[in-house]
């Protein structure tokens, strides 16, 4: 298996659009890709409350959401 960068950069907003920036990841702060970026800007916008904390609809279609990203997440973990 290879790593090809140009590859990666693609699915980065922030890397695509500037080829010459090289990135170096912390446990601060890291980018995210296009993909990511638009589930969290679609449950800001339609399911925004927190997870597991409370019993009225948002607060349950956010834990519906929250799950089924774990679930997805979670076989190549």
């Amino acid at each position: 298996m290879s790593f090809h960068a140009a590859e990666w950069r693609k699915h980065f907003p922030l890397l695509a659009n500037h080829s010459r920036l090289h990135y170096l990841d912390n446990a601060a702060t890291g980018q995210l890709c296009e993909a990511a970026f638009d589930a969290v800007t679609h449950h800001e916008l339609t399911h925004r409350a927190n997870v597991l904390r409370g019993t009225y609809r948002l607060a349950e279609q956010a834990d519906a959401a929250y799950e089924k990203a774990r679930r997805q997440g979670s076989p190549p973990i």
